[in-house]
């Protein structure tokens, strides 16, 4: 279930391959809504979780959707509601294949 405000849909998902990953992701309208245009991953600044600092990835996805583009905001592993990594891999490369894992999530969402 999501949330609708002003035609853009907003869902909560656990991401990744085992599914630990908190995220939201934003979609438009589905009159605006392009398979053309590129899907957006925003990334965790720093250690704040994804709503972003003073909930600027919030503000920036419901933008994004207004204007046609499918975006993603997630936890990395470890921070916010997302589960520490069972493997203990170091950030360096935890990071790199938890942001492929989102982008193929998106990808068999939104076909994009």
């Amino acid at each position: 279930m999501g949330i609708k405000s002003a035609g853009i849909d907003e869902r909560a998902l656990l991401l990744g391959e085992s599914h630990s990953l908190a995220g939201i992701i934003t979609t438009p309208a589905p009159e605006a809504f392009d398979t053309a245009l590129p899907a957006l991953v925003i990334l965790n600044a720093g250690l704040v979780h994804r709503v972003g600092p003073n909930r600027m990835h919030v503000k920036v996805s419901r933008r994004l959707a207004e204007r046609g583009f499918v975006s993603v905001r997630f936890d990395f592993s470890g921070i916010g509601e997302s589960l520490p990594r069972p493997d203990h891999l170091p950030y360096t490369q935890s990071a790199v294949l938890e942001v492929k894992e989102v982008m193929d999530t998106v990808t068999e969402l939104t076909g994009i």
